[in-house]
């Protein structure tokens, strides 16, 4: 079964309460992810604040560039994210 942690700050993460997931669909099991503690939610915050501080310095050109290359990663796992 596979497990998702957290991204927090470029870093994956663990929290000490995991819940299973289920899918929408027949509602068999999905997985399971980490359930974001009280302060890992605090810190993801911090770490999104700072990342938009610096976002807001880009031209944007170089927005533009960010955005191009997320939605080629998207488009290159696009079967392993439909699922």
């Amino acid at each position: 079964m596979k497990e998702y942690r957290l991204l927090i700050d470029g870093e994956w993460k663990e929290s000490g309460q995991v819940r299973d997931i289920q899918s929408p669909f027949d509602r068999s099991s999905a997985g399971k992810v980490h359930w974001a503690e009280r302060s890992q939610v605090e810190e993801a915050l911090a770490a999104a604040e700072r990342a938009f501080v610096e976002t807001r310095k880009l031209s944007g050109y170089e927005r533009s560039q960010a955005l191009a290359k997320i939605s080629q990663g998207i488009k290159n796992r696009k079967e392993e994210l439909a699922r």
